[in-house]
């Protein structure tokens, strides 16, 4: 049923519980999305149920003219993982994180240096400025002039990004890049990419605004991703799962970047929420564990999904715990095959991806079980 500008899957949710959802007839589903990417310890996860209620007996929301000690907390460890020494701005939100970066980015900007790159396949977040920065021109030409200097360019076409830094690079301000894209259809970066972004970025001075809002915070196997491509950004940004269910995002900054950034360049009602940041130190102090989960596995999951998936799909790309697949040609649509058949929810692409983003310590048996169900799925509709 539509009752808005959403397309809704047409069960009533009950409760849900690690990554299973129950609707209201007592039907459970296999979750493989978790919330797109937000859950990242499961549904009702106790350590942050616990941690959000005793917080919110005590006050829910004071304002941002009150520090909150969690905000500090939160904040030294999300420094320590990005390896920054700097200063983290809290959002609501990651596509809010975007804007900060852009706001920031902005005020930097110089009558010949003002170009920001980004990329085609790229989703940054869907307020304005973010929006300029979409990789889809088929959504974003709807929405006619957007900010202006914006420069997009092929994803891991790394001969015309060097054509293109050689003939510009002093009018380069700034680039944006999701190490994998999440809503692109979990597409990885190139080795080559990776070495001209790195090359240019020593030689020019640009600033690296590396977005982590669905591949951070440990789903690729370290805390964020362009960590395995040995970038070296000078922002970081993160949402989605940061807050443990609840809306918080960030926008992690280097010193030298952030030192431009004054009162009243910026804020939030609402940010940080003082419930999140419960939830959030939560969080990243189950990711280490988590993330040493997703190494262990690694192996099984190349052979279960490759076992598995390789006779109904044309393509599989993974890292981590996001796992991006594209199915043969359907006859039938696989989404409400896999509900209403295999109890089983299916998150797709914008590109006609299926999106697996399960929680980060979704056990062996749990993925068999999705994937099994999934191959099940594809087969009815192939």
């Amino acid at each position: 049923m539509r009752t808005s500008i959403y397309n809704h899957i047409p069960i009533t949710v009950d409760y849900a519980n690690g990554s299973t959802i129950t609707d209201i007839t007592g039907q459970s589903y296999q979750d493989t999305f978790s919330g797109i990417g937000v859950m990242l310890l499961g549904h009702s996860f106790p350590g942050v149920l616990s941690a959000m209620q005793e917080k919110m007996c005590r006050y829910m929301h004071v304002s941002n003219y009150f520090l909150d000690p969690d905000a500090t907390m939160v904040e030294a460890k999300l420094l320590a993982a990005a390896n920054l020494d700097g200063k983290v701005y809290f959002t609501n939100s990651g596509a809010e994180a975007t804007e900060s970066a852009i706001r920031v980015i902005k005020k930097k900007e110089e009558k010949k240096k003002n170009i920001i790159i980004h990329f085609t396949g790229s989703f940054h977040g869907r307020t304005t400025g973010a929006l300029s920065l979409l990789g889809n021109k088929k959504i974003k030409h709807r929405f006619g002039q957007l900010l202006p200097n914006i420069k997009s360019l092929n994803w891991n076409d790394h001969v015309q990004f060097q054509r293109f830094m050689e003939q510009n690079c002093e009018s380069v301000l700034a680039i944006f890049i999701e190490p994998v894209q999440g809503s692109g259809g979990i597409n990885l970066l190139s080795k080559e990419m990776s070495a001209s972004i790195k090359y240019y970025h020593n030689e020019t001075n640009f600033i690296l605004v590396c977005d982590e809002i669905q591949s951070g915070l440990g789903r690729t196997g370290c805390w964020f991703s362009y960590q395995h491509w040995g970038l070296e950004p000078n922002i970081v940004l993160v949402g989605k799962g940061l807050g443990g269910g609840l809306p918080l995002g960030g926008a992690i900054f280097s010193s030298e970047i952030f030192q431009d950034f004054e009162p009243g360049d910026h804020g939030s009602t609402f940010a940080p929420n003082p419930i999140s940041l419960a939830g959030a130190k939560v969080v990243l102090g189950e990711i280490p564990v988590c993330m040493n989960h997703i190494n262990q596995i690694d192996s099984f999951l190349d052979d279960l999904l490759r076992s598995e998936l390789d006779e109904v799909s044309t393509s599989i790309r993974r890292k981590g715990f996001m796992v991006g697949i594209d199915p043969l040609p359907c006859k039938k649509d696989v989404q409400t095959i896999a509900r209403e058949v295999h109890h089983l929810l299916l998150n797709i692409t914008p590109n006609g991806a299926i999106r697996l983003l399960p929680p980060l310590n979704t056990s062996k048996t749990t993925w068999f079980s999705m994937i099994n169900a999934l191959k099940k799925s594809l087969q009815e509709c192939i």
